[in-house]
């Protein structure tokens, strides 16, 4: 593949995100992909394995979950956080149906 079909891939893939909401990052969307390669993911697995800080990763999975953000009625709903029912200390997260979906259309948007 040469540069002017990926940066022409990416420009489709970043665009698709903002359309999906203006903050929608590449590194949300690498989360969030990496959420999806396992279930019942702990917070401080993502962390180990995309090498960001717990802050960052925590944010980010407000930001793809149901928190709201910036005036927002509700959140992103990509993901699930719940606690663990044995260590209400720990957090399990899931890709949603609607997360798996917009990999999907991202692998799509990459695909062309």
């Amino acid at each position: 593949m040469n540069m002017k079909t990926t940066a022409r891939k990416l420009s489709m893939l970043s665009a698709h995100l903002l359309n999906i909401d203006p903050d929608m990052t590449m590194s949300r969307l690498y989360i969030l992909s990496v959420v999806a390669q396992s279930e019942d993911n702990l917070v401080r697995e993502i962390v180990k394995r995309t090498g960001l800080s717990q802050p960052t990763v925590a944010r980010t999975l407000s930001f793809l979950g149901d928190k709201p953000a910036r005036g927002k009625r509700d959140g992103l709903g990509l993901v699930k956080v719940l606690p663990d029912p044995l260590d209400p200390r720990r957090m399990f997260v899931n890709i949603t149906p609607k997360g798996e979906r917009l990999l999907e259309e991202a692998s799509v948007l990459l695909e062309r």
